[in-house]
């Protein structure tokens, strides 16, 4: 069974103000464990988030360098499991965090 680790910070015990963009992993849970795959959610990064086949990241949980996204933080999760896949939920209106794309797929 490959595993899933999604990080959406404090709120992820009742998934809070990104429910809408969570919640199909929780509808369809029975449909993923079918197709072979386990997800959990976290609420900060640990060894045991780490230790999943598929890291998603949600860009609001993620930590920050001023304005910008911590690549150092970034760098060593990608040298400990290269599957990173990024969530941006900001708005994106004015702004990219196109420095995350040497680490993420």
């Amino acid at each position: 069974m490959k595993k899933i680790s999604i990080l959406i910070n404090k709120e992820a015990k009742n998934l809070g103000l990104y429910y809408g963009y969570w919640n199909w992993f929780i509808y369809f849970k029975e449909e993923l464990n079918d197709l072979g795959f386990r997800v959990e959610f976290h609420s900060k990064i640990s060894q045991k988030y780490l230790e999943a086949d598929y890291l998603f990241l949600n860009s609001r949980s993620f930590p920050k360098s001023g304005d910008y996204v911590n690549l150092t933080e970034l760098e060593k999760i990608n040298n400990n499991n290269n599957n990173i896949y990024w969530f941006d939920m900001r708005d994106s209106a004015g702004t990219t965090q196109f420095e995350v794309l040497p680490f993420v797929k």
